[in-house]
């Protein structure tokens, strides 16, 4: 009887030991700053990003970024890129050398996907992916004083890899950035009080952010979603958007 008690214990610890180490191969990705990202990325060769937003009739529109590292692009090559069998137009970047802009389509809102980038027949990116849920701030005062703990709160259907919350207040040329790591079951912050004070905030932007990211050979692909509240006082009246956010993770290795 002992024995046999024994050895449901055991098998009981070893489905422990198995789930946790599954847990942790679901999320190898743990990063405390946004630098720590930019770093990491830094080391691949293609890098996609895929932008992913929810329209109001149900349908989701997908776009890719395709960056390549510490190179310009031979535009005589020919580039493919598919989701899901759907394959989406494409054109270079207008700004940087090394990059291409795939889409936008318009598809049902599925959470994996199979993504396939090709430079001719050289397949650069092959695998099913998981997208990071779109998250949706719920909670955030109409006057924030920044003297004063501010909490955030945000709804979010399921973990992402990495989420980090980012906030700034700038007045002219001052401002004050912040970015706070957060866990990815975390569905509210309190920004701490003076964290973001300024004696005059002519704008502010505070962002939830999502990470997911997959990697094929030394190429990879990271999905970012966000939610943000923000005011500005922008004269041509530019709403915040993750071009900002792409741009920070890819200042280094172009």
């Amino acid at each position: 009887m002992k024995r046999r008690i024994y050895i449901l214990v055991l098998i009981a610890s070893l489905f422990l030991v198995l789930s946790c180490s599954k847990d942790k191969e679901e999320n190898p990705y743990h990063f405390t700053e946004i630098s720590e990202i930019t770093q990491f990325l830094s080391q691949f060769d293609w890098r996609l990003f895929v932008d992913i937003e929810n329209l109001e009739n149900g349908m989701m529109e997908l776009s890719v970024d395709v960056d390549r590292r510490g190179a310009t692009l031979d535009l005589d090559d020919t580039y493919s890129l598919t989701v899901n069998g759907n394959s989406l137009p494409y054109e270079p970047h207008p700004i940087f050398s090394n990059s291409l802009y795939f889409g936008p389509i318009e598809m049902p809102p599925p959470s994996d996907v199979k993504v396939i980038l090709k430079r001719q027949d050289e397949v650069l990116f092959e695998k099913n992916v998981r997208l990071a849920a779109i998250p949706q701030i719920t909670s955030f005062p109409d006057n924030p004083d920044w003297s004063k703990d501010i909490t955030v709160k945000w709804n979010l259907s399921r973990n992402s890899h990495v989420q980090i919350l980012t906030a700034d207040t700038n007045h002219y040329n001052e401002s004050q950035l912040r970015d706070y790591p957060l866990s990815p079951s975390a569905r509210y912050f309190t920004i701490p009080a003076n964290d973001l004070y300024m004696e005059q905030v002519s704008s502010y932007f505070v962002g939830v952010y999502q990470f997911n990211f997959s990697q094929y050979k030394n190429n990879i692909l990271c999905c970012v979603t966000a939610d943000n509240v923000y005011e500005i006082e922008d004269e041509e009246g530019h709403e915040p958007s993750l071009f900002v956010m792409k741009e920070r993770l890819l200042k280094q290795g172009r």
